[in-house]
């Protein structure tokens, strides 16, 4: 099932969102699972957690470091730190920052790399909240549509190269893809289609369910 990930130290306030984003999500009909979550001991983890969890929006808080973890022990990153991590790589996923310190030098500077700052106050607020959602739906949307697109284009890319029909400029589209859509192969040897193909389904068989569950999404 795709994801609506929440990261926030703060159990009772990430439950909170969590609640209403989920009670929204009932409404419309869109089967997506909201989870929330303690921010990850390693800032590094989040893009492999991205993809293990299948998360297709981040909303973090920018404060990590309020609630100490389990263990006593407070995180060393805030939630500006994640997004500037995951944009290095990921430039499409929804993100956003879920802060009552909206106007903070640092996340205006950052203003780019967030889909939105989202005031806490306002989420409070029924109407404010269920607009704020909306445009978290909208945001997603596009992102599945956008990813289920280059995926069909990596199929069709890759039957070329099967044919020994891909050109110059198909072969860099497909590199091109592969990093993309996270799909590290160890070689792309145009001589050795054989054995690259079997490399390229065993990846691409990892993205098939989620793939899968992209199509039944839009198709509703």
């Amino acid at each position: 099932m795709l994801n609506v990930a929440i990261i926030d130290d703060n159990v009772e306030l990430r439950t909170r969102v969590a609640k209403r984003i989920a009670r929204h999500l009932k409404k419309e009909g869109i089967n997506w699972e909201v989870k929330h979550y303690d921010p990850l001991e390693e800032k590094s983890d989040y893009s492999n957690w991205i993809i293990l969890n299948k998360v297709v929006i981040l909303i973090v808080d920018e404060k990590l470091n309020v609630v100490p973890n389990s263990e006593g022990k407070s995180t060393s990153y805030s939630g500006h730190d994640i997004v500037k991590l995951l944009r290095i790589t990921n430039k499409q996923l929804p993100m956003y920052v879920i802060t009552a310190y909206e106007e903070d030098t640092v996340l205006q500077g950052m203003k780019g790399q967030f889909d939105g700052i989202v005031s806490r106050t306002l989420f409070s607020d029924n109407k404010s909240a269920e607009q704020y959602i909306q445009r978290f739906v909208r945001a997603t949307q596009s992102y599945l549509e956008n990813y289920q697109n280059e995926y069909n284009r990596l199929a069709e890319l890759s039957e070329l190269v099967a044919l020994d029909k891909a050109t110059e400029a198909d072969i860099t589209e497909l590199k091109g893809l592969q990093t993309k859509l996270e799909i590290p192969l160890t070689s792309l040897n145009i001589n050795d289609r054989k054995n690259w193909l079997l490399e390229l389904e065993d990846k691409t068989n990892k993205l098939e369910e989620l793939s899968e569950k992209i199509k039944q999404f839009l198709a509703e």
